[in-house]
């Protein structure tokens, strides 16, 4: 019989799907939103307005939209913001070429991103503001905006444990701790007054047990 041969390109990219939440309802087809380069890790503002995503480009002079795989030598990470309403597509003006991990602010005002290799985390406005560090340190990722854009939960690798930073003074202080326990993924409830989070514990064997755990708030404090 005659050889054959296959070429398979992954490509990565941002879709949308709109749905009712109250009735777990799908009411549309699957939509690609990121038709160019390697798009992943999206952040979406509460009224699903303004998207946030990383969008990877080879390393070489002109770039190139071609699929790449998300390795530091392979690919230029940049966040790129779009407006889902008009289609324009903009990015942050910084000379870093390691912007990864964006968290849009609820009302798609802010983007906070980790930077470069160690791990610093990033805020700026999305119409354009210089972005000013607010946490210094390694292995940074930005979780989740109050809602009033003044608060940010992060994780910092210290155990790890729920941290929170005052966005205007760049203050920083652990806000959730267990025993025992590695806290993720926080995220604030829609009226700031919980904070919801996965826990994981060492049950003897290989794998962790993991559980989602929600946190009350009283004056800015878990409870």
């Amino acid at each position: 019989g005659e050889d054959q041969f296959a070429s398979l390109n992954r490509s990565l990219a941002v879709w949308s799907l709109s749905a009712d939440p109250d009735h777990a309802k799908v009411n549309s087809e699957l939509q690609r939103i990121t038709p160019n380069a390697t798009a992943v890790l999206p952040s979406i503002s509460a009224d699903g307005r303004m998207l946030a995503f990383t969008a990877a480009r080879r390393r070489r002079r002109g770039g190139s939209d071609a699929p790449v795989t998300l390795t530091e030598d392979a690919a230029e990470l940049r966040v790129e913001i779009k407006d889902l309403t008009t289609g324009k597509q903009t990015f942050l003006d910084t000379s870093d070429t390691a912007q990864w991990r964006p968290q849009i602010s609820r009302d798609g005002s802010m983007i906070a991103y980790t930077s470069g290799k160690p791990g610093r985390i990033y805020v700026a406005s999305v119409n354009g503001d210089r972005p000013k560090m607010i946490v210094d340190g390694q292995n940074l990722y930005a979780w989740d905006w109050s809602l009033d854009n003044r608060r940010l939960l992060f994780d910092m690798p210290d155990g790890p444990r729920v941290h929170v930073a005052d966005v205007p003074t760049g203050h920083e202080k652990v806000l959730l701790a267990k025993p025992g326990y590695g806290l993720f993924q926080a995220k604030f409830s829609p009226d700031d007054r919980a904070i919801a989070l996965i826990g994981c514990w060492s049950a003897g064997g290989d794998a962790p047990q993991c559980q989602i755990f929600v946190a009350p708030i009283e004056s800015g404090t878990p409870v």
